[in-house]
């Protein structure tokens, strides 16, 4: 079962507009839930004293060691790149990478990526799997009638561009059925916020829907050892940096670098796919002056100072 799902009168949705639905028939609030049972066991007061590095070199074995067979969604941007070189400098068998591309030159998924990945990857017995980028009949096959919007899918409205969508699992499970398998994702940065001198960690629903629903998919960064140290690293940046006025500012690829990722293939990958993905919100803004319940229930305590 899924660790990402909205929760609604005890009913689990990963559909956002299904438990608004629900919402507005029971007028009960929605709850939405990331990993929240694993999260609870963790002490997250204390920053491990593992470093970033470690902490994913040690996930990456522990996914080997879980599934049979491994599938890595590849873009080359700073999230999936970072994957890849922990799996590399480790020499962990991956055995597929998919990596759309787009013939486009003002789109997301350069085709020099997926060149580069066919010329350089470093394991042969690799499986490397180049899919173009929006191709809609994959997504006819896999949305194919007019009651798709009520499909119980968190990804309907990305239409792939997160590397993650519904036609690429419909051909997975095809093919690979219910062996032991799963998809690598690069999901997601966390949020961190200051309020009366405590610090709160957070993760909205907008960039995790394309992730709702799937058994099959592994959120790397949201792994609670990796997780929460990001958390910890985060928060070290923000105190270590003055408030613009009430707001933290400042643009994706230094929260990039604050959180532990490694530089893109090719540069502006990673700014481009968030600025689609997120309403072309180029940077992160955090209003000080915001009480944190008004954003979301504070349950993760990060420090007492």
């Amino acid at each position: 079962m899924s660790n990402i799902y909205y929760e609604v009168n005890s009913k689990r949705f990963n559909n956002q507009f299904l438990a608004h639905h629900e919402a507005y028939k029971s007028n009960c609030k929605i709850v939405f839930y990331c990993y929240d049972s694993q999260y609870d066991l963790y002490n997250w007061i204390t920053e491990s004293e593992y470093s970033f590095e470690q902490l994913m070199d040690m996930h990456a074995f522990r996914l080997r060691n879980k599934y049979s067979y491994l599938i890595l969604n590849w873009s080359g941007g700073t999230d999936s790149h970072t994957i890849y070189n922990v799996f590399k400098r480790n020499k962990i068998h991956i055995d597929e990478i998919c990596v759309k591309y787009s013939d486009i030159e003002t789109e997301f998924f350069p085709k020099a990526n997926a060149d580069w990945l066919l010329n350089n990857h470093w394991d042969p017995t690799t499986k490397l799997s180049v899919v173009k980028d929006q191709d809609p009949t994959r997504r006819i096959m896999a949305l194919n009638n007019e009651e798709w919007i009520f499909n119980d899918i968190g990804d309907f409205r990305r239409y792939g561009f997160s590397g993650v969508d519904i036609s690429d699992m419909t051909l997975l499970r095809d093919r690979l059925g219910n062996s032991s398998w799963a998809i690598i994702a690069g999901f997601e940065k966390p949020k961190v916020y200051e309020y009366n001198g405590n610090w709160y960690a957070s993760m909205p629903d907008y960039s995790l829907r394309a992730a709702l629903g799937y058994d099959n998919l592994e959120c790397f960064f949201l792994e609670p050892s990796i997780h929460m140290k990001q958390c910890h690293m985060l928060k070290n940046f923000m105190k270590s940096h003055t408030p613009i006025g009430n707001k933290y500012e400042y643009e994706y690829y230094t929260e990039a670098t604050a959180t532990g990722r490694h530089s893109e293939l090719s540069t502006g990958i990673s700014l481009g796919q968030k600025q689609k993905n997120r309403n072309n919100q180029k940077n992160t803004l955090i209003d000080m002056s915001t009480k944190i319940s008004d954003i979301i229930t504070p349950d993760i305590l990060l420090n007492e100072n």
